[in-house]
């Protein structure tokens, strides 16, 4: 799609953006507190591929901010957030300095995510996310729901998640935890053959008239920004087709 410079170049100011304005995200973090939690959980899953490795917290928490920028979080108003999948906590923090009110859902059985939710105060409610199951009725709508670095769809297992599997949650999400013209974000882990969806999952979600970029999928998220448009502009490429938003 014409649209994906520009995106890709939108994504690589949010980058830097980042790297540049973590510093200010972790001074509001008791840092030498937080020291007592790298000790404690340093080798209970070590690193590269455990979850120790996100005790490394400037990266992690730049990656979170990424998104946080990438999504006009630091610049729009106050928003009720709810956060899938939410592991140690870091998205939900990034949204609360941006003064947005977020709920955020994951299993209890990992240690230190639960004691780092804690440590930076997440509202995080404990769920497993099934197949044809309804979310439950957190007492709130939401302007915008995200999951990054989605698992519960089995992906490394013959469990994963097809387009009927999706289309359920989404109207689910629409229906049931949505404000009207609400936002969903998803951030996909990669399958075994490197793929994130098939083409099936694929173009239900461009049916329903999503944006999507490389493990990306954004449903009902507003249409250019100005940055995105002077990228396109500067990139002499012309914006995407505009979607009606079923959202």
């Amino acid at each position: 799609m014409r649209h994906i410079r520009g995106k890709k170049a939108l994504r690589v100011v949010s980058f830097l953006r980042s790297r540049f304005k973590v510093g200010h995200i972790l001074k509001s973090i008791d840092l030498d507190q937080f020291q007592k939690y790298q000790r404690r959980y340093d080798d209970a899953d070590p690193r590269p591929h455990g979850y120790s490795k996100y005790l490394d917290i400037r990266p992690w928490m730049a990656d979170k901010l990424m998104h946080a920028l990438y999504l006009g979080l630091d610049k729009s108003r106050p928003m009720k957030i709810l956060d899938i999948g939410t592991g140690t906590g870091y998205f939900p923090y990034v949204c609360k300095y941006f003064g947005h009110e977020v709920v955020a859902l994951d299993l209890d059985v990992v240690p230190m995510y639960n004691d780092l939710c804690e440590f930076l105060e997440i509202d995080r409610r404990t769920w497993r996310v099934e197949k044809y199951q309804k979310l439950p009725d957190l007492g709130l709508r939401f302007d915008l729901v995200t999951a990054f670095m989605i698992k519960f769809n089995q992906h490394y297992s013959k469990e994963q998640w097809a387009t009927a599997e999706w289309r359920f949650m989404l109207e689910d999400l629409r229906t049931n935890q949505l404000n009207p013209n609400g936002r969903i974000f998803l951030g996909f882990n990669a399958n075994l053959d490197g793929s994130f969806y098939d083409d099936e999952l694929r173009r239900y979600f461009e049916s329903i008239g999503a944006r999507i970029w490389h493990n990306e999928v954004d449903i009902g998220g507003p249409k250019q920004s100005v940055l995105f448009d002077v990228c396109d502009r500067l990139l002499g490429v012309e914006g995407p087709n505009s979607h009606p938003n079923p959202y």
